[in-house]
Formats: structure tokens, C-alpha cells, sequence
């Protein structure tokens, strides 16, 4: 079996060969966090050099009133989180309890976006995720896009991941890529403190030290699919009664079942594996890192 599957890495690793591939590294950052801080705060108390204006909101945390301001931060840099740290260090308390964890990669129009989008969900399975991929226009979500119409107050879902292709990047490291005018966006959005902190996150130094490539690596499992006439035997081999077929049935076999679950006009693996988990231990993996290196195919 080891084999096998050392066989089918090595012969899909020659094949997904990656074409005019970005001559830089993914952009991995945050793009939205919420601080809450225990003393109430004016926005001329912020530090006056932050990349962008943060947005404060002087009340205190529903249920919980030791925390008496929310400290909202857009695309914040290393540099942004540190001169907060360092601006409320030995007089104020403060604890993330909302981010979005994300990684861009650039592409030089929405359709390489999105071509890179559906190659990313075709082979993806997303870790510690319950709900199925769905699309709402052109951003794929799993878990609740946002709370009900006059929830205020309600808890956001503490894990949803968001991904869309035809908007630029944020990111202010993208901004000298000017021949990259579109890009892939895959985000973590992670609410509450309780499910940060199961992540790594506690504080602002747990920040400035978070291991962003780690992260994704833990988040996402990308397997390597087979051909369509060996997938459609693997198919088979996992149903005691499917009959004996020749190649052209097996391919037939392995497009009727991929059809099932197209999410956004492509291919949803971690869709389809929520229907046949049986299949996951027989789809070799590898972490997202490799597969940028490995397994991304832009057209």
C-alpha cells in the first residue's frame, strides 16, 4: 500500500506542474481583529502611526462589563500590533476575541484568481470544520456568512472560512505588485476568546509570535486525486455492490460522482468527502505548504 501511494505522489508531483508561478511568497496576515481592553479609551490614546485608523467603540463587552472598549483593527501589520502592545503595556489589560486569519495569493487577472480558487477547493479538505462549502455570489463560505437580521448581541460562529478571487488585495505588501491586480483570498475568521486561545491566541505577544504558515498547514489538507479511471476504481472498491467496469465506465463513474458536489462551477473535495469519509484515509495528502510548491496549477 505504501507503495502505492509513494507511486501516485510521485507521479502526480510531475504531473501539476505550476505555470507562471508568482515569484514570491504567499501573503499571510490578519485582515480584521476586534481587542477588547479593560479601561475606557479615547481614539487620541491610540498610537498615532498605525497603518490604518482603527475603529473604537466605547461600551462595555455584552455579559462580560470588565472590558470596556473594542479596539476594531483593519489589515494590521507586525508593526501595528507591536506599538499597541507596547502603548497599554503595565497599565491595561487586553485580550483578541475576533480575527480573520488570512493568506493572499496574487494573480495578474480575477481569472487566474479563480483558477487558482477552484484548484485550491477541487483537492482541500479544511480541518475542524463541520459545515459543507456553499457559495453566496462569488465568495464561497463554510459556517454562517453573518448573524440574522436583528440578532444584535448574538455570538458570531466561532469558526468560519471565506475565500473569494475577484477582488485586489489589502494586503499593503501588495501594493508593489503592480502587474498582480486580482488575487485568491482564504480567511479564517475565528470569534470568541475561547476558540482563539484553542488556536494559539491569547494575547498580543501570542500575536507578534503567531506562526501564520503553521496555522494553515494545521487548518488544511490537500489530497492528491488520482486519475479519473483509478478514482472511479477507488470508487468502486469502497462499495461492495458496484460491478466490475471497464475504463470508459470508470471515468464515467468518477464525473457522475464529482458532479454531485460543484460548488461555484467547480469540483468541492471537502464536500464531497463529508458524503464518503471512507475515502479520506485512501487520497494521499500534504500540507498546504507543499501543495503551493507542488500541486498549484495557474493558468
Amino acid at each position: 500500500m505504501h507503495h502505492v501511494v509513494d507511486q501516485l505522489l510521485l507521479s502526480n508531483r510531475k504531473r501539476m506542474t505550476i505555470k507562471n508561478k508568482p515569484g514570491f511568497d504567499p501573503l499571510y496576515g490578519i485582515d480584521r481583529l476586534t481587542i477588547w481592553i479593560d479601561v475606557p479609551l479615547q481614539n487620541n490614546q491610540l498610537p498615532a502611526t498605525l497603518s490604518r485608523q482603527p475603529k473604537i467603540t466605547s461600551r462595555s463587552m455584552q455579559w462580560n462589563p470588565l472590558w470596556k472598549c473594542k479596539i476594531a483593527l483593519f489589515q494590521p501589520t507586525h508593526s501595528d500590533l507591536l506599538k499597541i502592545h507596547d502603548a497599554f503595556s503595565g497599565w491595561a489589560q487586553l485580550i483578541p476575541n475576533y480575527i480573520e486569519l488570512n493568506v493572499d495569493l496574487l494573480a495578474s487577472s480575477a481569472a487566474q484568481a479563480c483558477s487558482i480558487r477552484n484548484g485550491l477547493i477541487k483537492v482541500a479538505r479544511f480541518m475542524h470544520v463541520q459545515h459543507r462549502i456553499g457559495a453566496y455570489k462569488s465568495t464561497l463560505y463554510a459556517g454562517k456568512r453573518s448573524s440574522p437580521a436583528g440578532s444584535q448581541g448574538a455570538k458570531k460562529e466561532p469558526h468560519v472560512i471565506a475565500a473569494y478571487y475577484d477582488k485586489p488585495s489589502k494586503d499593503l505588501r501588495a501594493m508593489k505588485y503592480v502587474n498582480k491586480s486580482s488575487c485568491m483570498h482564504l480567511e479564517h475568521r475565528l470569534a470568541g476568546a475561547d476558540t482563539l486561545a484553542k488556536n494559539g491566541i491569547s494575547s498580543l505577544e501570542d500575536l507578534l509570535s503567531f506562526d501564520h504558515v503553521n496555522f494553515h498547514n494545521r487548518m488544511l489538507r490537500m489530497h492528491i486525486l488520482p486519475s479519473q479511471t483509478d478514482h472511479g476504481d477507488l470508487l468502486g472498491s469502497a462499495n461492495a455492490n458496484a460491478r466490475r467496469a471497464g475504463p470508459a465506465a470508470l471515468r464515467k463513474r468518477s464525473r457522475n460522482w464529482q458532479a454531485q458536489f460543484m460548488v461555484d462551477g467547480a469540483f468541492c473535495l471537502h464536500n464531497a468527502l463529508r458524503d464518503r469519509p471512507e475515502l479520506i484515509a485512501k487520497l494521499p495528502e500534504q500540507s498546504f505548504s507543499d501543495w503551493l510548491e507542488t500541486g498549484l496549477t495557474i493558468n
